[in-house]
């Protein structure tokens, strides 16, 4: 007997550049095949471009809602009356709180939010956990830390499940020539978890010893005119060029020979996972879920988290040595084929949905 296909709605915030938004589509392309999925948009007007060009290329059905937010909300219910959702899956905060409560009402059987961070703002954690108890009828964490530090914090665990994110391989393992030059590269929004300006220290550190290297910082956000100013402050405009949101992301990528994590604090991180997609070594503080991204001395280097000079001596090994490069650039390729492939991710939601229904 065929069972029937689930009425599958993805609600995200935006389709900005960003790691819940990536996932969001990733997932409604994996399911559309088995489920009937919708991606819906709750900021409609904010969406770039390629976010567009590989939902149109995918041919997945998308609803851009528009106006205030009672009209968006309103737009929302009526969508989930209309369809007889079966599932609910949303990404971060405004959506967990409209996707929880709406749904509810609408009478969707599983209502899923998702918590994609190792920590939580503590303005939002009481609102996170009100919804994780009393609206969602389960919470998808994207990490193990994360799951761990927050039912220390009352989060029940009873409902909360674990679905790590997945990555699209686009590319075949690489190998890069020796060179004088050594390319470095971090990617994310520019935020104090993001740990920048002790990047920049050790960016210091490093040139003052003369090591010879060009390091790219990509992302946006709010800290961009403090890290300029911080650049000009320790006289690293000759070897940190920042970068905002380029549109060939990639090609910088395939440049690099290292990428560097200096974030405080991480979920399961999509950007590191992208450098493992390039054959790239990490060299990454040891919070979050890094441990399972990154085996140290094998495919990168892991370092306690609370002093920035221990970044140092991991990065000159790697800028000393091309075939170590190579080497475990290699091992990082074969982890995100072997551990994050999108066939996994897609069995893990089939999965999910199958039990919770």
């Amino acid at each position: 007997m065929e069972t029937r296909k689930k009425n599958v709605i993805i609600f995200t915030n935006t389709l900005l550049s960003g790691g819940a938004e990536k996932q969001a589509l990733l997932l409604a392309i994996k399911l559309k095949d088995t489920h009937n999925v919708t991606l819906v948009v709750y900021y409609g007007d904010k969406v770039e471009e390629k976010f567009r060009k590989k939902i149109a290329e995918n041919q997945v059905p998308t609803v851009y809602l528009q106006g205030g937010h009672l009209n968006r909300i309103r737009g929302f219910y009526r969508l989930l009356k209309k369809d007889r959702t079966d599932v609910i899956f949303s990404y971060l905060l405004t959506t967990n709180l409209i996707g929880a409560v709406a749904g509810r009402l609408a009478g969707v059987r599983v209502r899923a939010g998702g918590i994609r961070n190792a920590q939580l703002d503590k303005n939002k954690m009481g609102l996170q956990r009100f919804i994780h108890h009393y609206f969602s009828t389960h919470t998808i964490f994207n990490n193990y830390d994360g799951l761990k530090q927050l039912s220390a914090k009352g989060f029940k665990t009873g409902h909360a499940v674990v679905i790590p994110n997945c990555f699209e391989l686009n590319t075949t393992v690489m190998e890069r020539e020796d060179t004088d030059l050594v390319k470095i590269i971090t990617v994310g929004r520019f935020v104090a978890q993001k740990g920048y300006f002790d990047a920049l220290e050790v960016m210091r550190i490093l040139k003052a010893e003369g090591y010879r290297f060009k390091y790219f910082l990509v992302g946006f956000g709010e800290l961009e005119s403090e890290l300029r100013q911080r650049i000009s402050a320790l006289q690293l405009e000759d070897v940190v060029e920042v970068l905002i949101n380029p549109p060939d992301l990639n090609d910088y990528y395939q440049r690099s020979d290292i990428y560097f994590c200096s974030s405080f604090f991480e979920g399961l991180s999509n950007t590191v996972m992208e450098a493992l997609s390039f054959s790239l070594p990490v060299v990454a503080r040891n919070v979050g879920d890094n441990d399972r991204l990154v085996i140290d001395q094998v495919n990168g280097y892991l370092v306690p988290p609370n002093d920035l000079h221990l970044f140092i001596e991991p990065l000159k090994k790697l800028m000393a040595s091309a075939p170590l490069r190579n080497e475990m650039g290699k091992e990082s390729f074969k982890l995100i084929r072997e551990v994050y492939s999108g066939d996994a991710f897609k069995n893990n939601y089939t999965n999910f949905i199958s039990r919770a229904l």
